[in-house]
């Protein structure tokens, strides 16, 4: 079965990772590797070495990590290779992956840092990244379902523009108990990203980061829901499947779980 989902890198560790395996019609090792990770405590395999190096490179957003040199590695320090996948895990911890998986196999995983980019896109969601670094959101830029898409993460809390010729929309998502919402609605600016205005845009964070001041950070430093909360949140139960569904549609499903948790609260008098 095929499905498409989402995941932050910080929800990922690695179980095993070997650079080869065996041929199961030969029995001879060929250039295939076998890596198995946790993803959501789900167990997800890679066995394409483009899809692992597509993942690493995705990772660092200000440094191009080429096949060449992937696959240079590999023949010569094979026994390393568990190494760099958890040396990019434990220095990339807010990365927003968009993959397809096969029958629990990743098949395809979203890249490409924007190489191609007019130079109006690169210094507007630069400059924007250099603002919400000092509130500790990473940045990175890549091609995702939606388009071309800037995401600022910290930690569960995702800032996410989909970047196109003559709008750009923002969705601001934070994921709580394993549940996406949206606190407040997804906008957009209608003109190319380089007329957009930073106070809208920065008002609409300002406005975010106040909504998600009721979770706590307890643990690690990732937001839960205060305890009194629990039985109301734990109502609104992920569909596996939703994910799926495009961008608008998803963004409106994550909105009205904000919405459901709002109207719950409120009539329960918590």
């Amino acid at each position: 079965m095929i499905q498409t989902f989402s995941f932050l890198s910080n929800e990922v560790s690695l179980v095993y990772a070997m650079a080869f395996s065996r041929s199961k019609k030969t029995k001879r090792v060929i250039k295939s590797p076998e890596i198995e990770f946790l993803i959501r405590n789900k167990p997800i395999l890679v066995l394409d070495h483009k899809v692992m190096w597509q993942m690493l490179d995705l990772m660092d957003v200000k440094s191009k990590f080429s096949y060449e040199n992937y696959m240079r590695m590999m023949d010569e320090e094979p026994e390393n290779f568990s190494d760099l996948i958890n040396s990019h895990l434990k220095s990339y911890q807010n990365v927003l992956f968009y993959g397809v998986t096969e029958n629990d196999v990743l098949k395809e995983i979203s890249m490409d840092k924007g190489d191609r980019l007019g130079l109006k896109t690169k210094i507007v969601t630069s400059e924007i990244a250099k603002k919400l670094t000092e509130g500790g959101f990473d940045f990175s830029l890549s091609w995702t379902k939606g388009g071309l898409t800037a995401h600022y993460i910290r930690k569960n809390t995702v800032i996410e523009m989909f970047i196109r010729r003559h709008n750009v929309s923002i969705a601001h998502r934070v994921k709580v108990r394993g549940v996406w919402v949206q606190p407040i609605q997804s906008i957009e600016h209608s003109g190319h990203i380089g007329t957009m205005s930073a106070k809208w845009f920065f008002d609409s964070v300002e406005l975010f980061l106040e909504q998600i001041k009721m979770f706590t950070e307890p643990q690690y430093g990732f937001l839960e829901v205060p305890s009194k909360y629990h039985e109301v949140w734990d109502k609104m139960l992920d569909n596996p499947h939703y994910e799926d569904m495009s961008i608008s549609d998803r963004n409106k499903l994550e909105r009205e779980r904000w919405i459901q948790f709002e109207y719950m609260v409120s009539n329960q008098r918590i």
